[in-house]
């Protein structure tokens, strides 16, 4: 068993290595299959269907426990997790809890596309909550939570936003402007690059 975990931590980390950069200012693109842009292969986004099941997937949100990066989730318990169909993810508190962060996307959303829009940027948001499969690796998957494109520009900006506790607050740091962020966070932007085949991700915190 820990051998197999190990080796599918590190067949997992090489996907990230060869996904996009989370740190950049501006979008990555849409482009046909094998089409390069910036030396990066593109990818054809395959959207999921309506019978999609966290459970059958490895998704943004299990990448931080499967790298060992999560303060919340291990290797094991993502395991657990894909593999009881009592699992956490599927009693009422965990789905309430799940659904508060929902409910609070759209005002963090809002939040954001002012704050670009005082920087002087011009937004268009294209959707949310979309989900995607690689098209290389039928179970990794991902949730975008909005897509946007800044100024015009043909390519795509993928964006995750998060509600922050106080008491969660100071693994971030102060200056807004700063790419220090919890590491969990840094994998699930990476994660979605990579399958999207998408160059630039926003991460949107919302404290308090």
């Amino acid at each position: 068993l820990r051998k197999s975990d190990a080796a599918r931590r590190r067949r997992t980390a090489q996907y990230l290595a060869g996904s996009r950069h989370a740190d950049c200012a501006r979008a990555g693109g849409e482009a046909e299959e094998g089409d390069e842009v910036s030396g990066h292969l593109m990818k054809t986004l395959i959207e999921v269907g309506p019978d999609y099941r966290r459970e059958k997937f490895i998704g943004g949100s299990d990448i931080g426990g499967i790298l060992g990066v999560s303060p919340w989730a291990t290797p094991i318990s993502i395991w657990q997790r894909k593999t009881d169909n009592d699992n956490e993810e599927s009693k009422p508190a965990k789905r309430k809890l799940y659904a508060r962060g929902k409910a609070w996307e759209g005002v963090v959303c809002e939040m954001l596309v002012a704050k670009l829009e005082d920087q002087g940027h011009k937004v268009e948001i294209l959707s949310t909550n979309h989900r995607y499969v690689d098209q290389d690796v039928p179970y990794f998957a991902c949730e975008v939570d909005i897509e946007m494109r800044l100024d015009g520009d043909p390519n795509i900006v993928n964006g995750e936003l998060k509600t922050v506790h106080p008491n969660a607050a100071r693994e971030w740091d102060d200056d807004e402007e700063s790419d220090q962020f919890p590491t969990q966070y840094a994998a699930q932007c990476q994660w979605g690059l990579g399958i999207t085949g998408r160059n630039c991700c926003i991460l949107a915190p919302l404290f308090g």
